[in-house]
Order: C-alpha cells, then structure tokens, then sequence
C-alpha cells in the first residue's frame, strides 16, 4: 500500500442541555488508501455540512473527486455515508451490494445477503464486524510493515470507557467479540469516532476490553 491516512478527521459536537452535558459524533474519519497500483480508495464519505472540507483536503493531494476509484461503506449512517454523491466515478462497496455511483446499476454478492464483497483491490481485504448494525464491514491491509484496521464504528473507546454495551446495539455480544478480533489483528486501527490508535491508546483500548460487559 502506498498510503493510508485519515483524509477527514472526526468531530463532536458537544452541547448543554438541563444542565446535562453532552458529546456526540458530527461526523465520522474518512480514510484514504493508494493501492500500489495506484488505485485511490475511501473509506466511508463523513457527514452531511463537511462537503467541501472533504474536497479541500482531498485537494490537498491534487486529488478530486472524480479521481477515487472506490468508496467502501462501512454501514449506513449519516455520519458516514452523507458525501458519497461527490464521487460519481467511483464504485461504491458496502454489505450486500455494489454500487455504480455514476449509472446507478447494483449487484447482489448474496441472495441470502450472507457474503461479502471481495473485489479485487490489491492489498485490501473486506471483512464483516457486525454488532454496532447489522452491516457493518471493516478492512484489513498492510502499510510501511503494520497491519491496519480501518473499522468505521465497530471499536469506539467511550463504549470501552463507559464499560458495557447496552442494547441498543444490534448485537451486543458480536460487537465485543469483533473488537477483540479486531485488537488481534492489527498495529493500527482507524475508528469512526476516534481516528488513529495505536501505541499506547491501543495498549489503553485492550485494556480497557478485558472488564467490558454486555447489558442482559
């Protein structure tokens, strides 16, 4: 892989409300990978108001929009998947489905929506983690000798700060079991919510996993 990095980072929102504070997600990291072949793959679009910050920073690298070969999709949130009209030459990849963003035309990987799709990017690897939805999908490929997880929201650190998942989750069980598949396989970890971990925040995530429960 010539590069992986976070082309948008994350953002919170935080506000007051009843004198309760509150911090959530405005918009979700959006990586970029260049294959060795030199194909130019996002991962997940960010959310709707960060258009142009998305198009500045891809400028940045004398990219546009119309220069990205792929848009995986790690599931369908807003915060995620806002953007995806920008890249009408792209081909969108998500659960389920492939997608022509320029003429509109799908394809099954699955009658029983039980696959995934494995196109053929060199040194990427699409793996199912559900458990934050149904849907969810992260890759794995390798870059300057560590293996990387670009995971969407299938690891989020308040989740592990806070202690337990709660049901709310569409499975709350698969969605500990992936992190701890997820922490196994990679050096570093690309998270919807929290950027790059690694290093020490990563020693501090596997922590962290060791007391974290399930809500019954």
């Amino acid at each position: 892989m010539k590069l992986i990095d976070i082309i948008l980072p994350p953002e919170r929102k935080d506000f007051n409300e009843n004198g309760i504070k509150f911090s959530l997600p405005n918009c979700s990291t959006v990586a970029l990978l260049i294959t060795d072949d030199n194909k130019k793959v996002l991962f997940d679009s960010g959310a709707f108001g960060y258009a142009d910050k998305l198009v500045q920073n891809l400028k940045k690298l004398s990219l546009t929009p119309d220069d990205i070969n792929y848009v995986i999709l790690s599931h369908a949130h807003f915060d995620h998947n806002a953007n995806l009209y920008l890249f009408k030459k792209a081909q969108l990849i998500y659960h389920k489905w492939l997608v022509g963003l320029k003429d509109g035309k799908t394809q099954k990987f699955s009658e029983e929506f039980d696959e995934i799709p494995q196109v053929n990017i060199q040194g990427i690897k699409i793996i199912k983690t559900p458990g934050h939805t149904e849907d969810s999908i992260s890759i794995i490929s390798k870059y300057q000798g560590k293996k990387y997880a670009v995971v969407g929201d299938a690891l989020k650190i308040s989740i592990l700060k806070n202690g337990i998942i709660d049901k709310s989750y569409s499975d709350p069980i698969l969605y500990r079991d992936n992190i701890n598949r997820i922490c196994d396989i990679a050096d570093v970890i690309i998270s919807g919510e929290d950027g790059i971990i690694t290093g020490k925040n990563l020693l501090e995530v596997k922590n962290l996993l060791r007391n974290l429960q399930v809500e019954k």
